[in-house]
């Protein structure tokens, strides 16, 4: 089982089939580190069955009940062995991050940010300060620093000038952000642009 952001739960029958089941919204495996044998001889059949009414053309409402009888029968094999299935508390930082890699081409505001993780900007701004010492707005800024310097170096953007691609991210074409730039990644954006052309050309 892995826990992970899509929450799917991924069922391997060596070496031939690999079924991905997506778990009810907010909801997550406990255990999530979870090694032991399940009987579930009954997924292909049920699998096969659900597969045959779509090609069938059947009613939705039966394909649904299908693919929820498949569903609570993953689940409940899997909970006869003690794993549970359980609510999986939001972290609303780790949500912010995905949300603002969604949304880097897009001027934002500390209120843009707050209401995409349902928090007051107050209270975005003091677990930003608890977890990773920065303010929300300055961890946006990191954000589009890593996908100016990504694109930096991507041959395909190579037509493009940095002032372009630093407008492309909302960036302000400063002093500040090009010191911004060399402290994190030791050059500026023009010797970063060569570095990348040159290594294309090698290639």
């Amino acid at each position: 089982l892995t826990h992970a952001l899509d929450q799917e739960l991924l069922v391997v029958e060596a070496p031939l089939h690999l079924v991905r089941l997506r778990l009810p919204s907010g909801k997550g495996w406990q255990p999530t580190d979870f090694c032991c044998q399940v009987d579930l001889s009954l997924l292909l059949p049920t699998l096969h069955s659900l597969v045959q009414a779509r090609q069938d053309g059947a009613p939705e409402i039966t394909c649904q009940r299908l693919t929820d009888a498949l569903q609570a029968y993953c689940i409940s094999q899997l909970e006869s062995c003690g794993v549970e299935l359980v609510v999986v508390p939001v972290d609303p930082l780790s949500s912010l991050l995905v949300w603002i890699n969604d949304h880097l081409h897009q001027p934002l505001a500390l209120v843009d940010l707050a209401v995409a993780v349902g928090l007051s900007a107050r209270r975005l701004q003091e677990l930003s300060q608890d977890r990773y010492g920065i303010s929300p707005m300055e961890l946006l800024r990191q954000q589009r620093l890593e996908a100016f310097h990504a694109q930096l170096l991507d041959p395909s953007q190579a037509q493009l000038a940095v002032a372009a691609l630093l407008r492309r991210f909302h960036l302000p074409n400063s002093a500040a952000t090009r010191h911004g730039f060399e402290a994190r990644y030791g050059q500026s954006p023009a010797s970063l642009r060569k570095v990348g052309a040159k290594a294309s050309s090698l290639s």
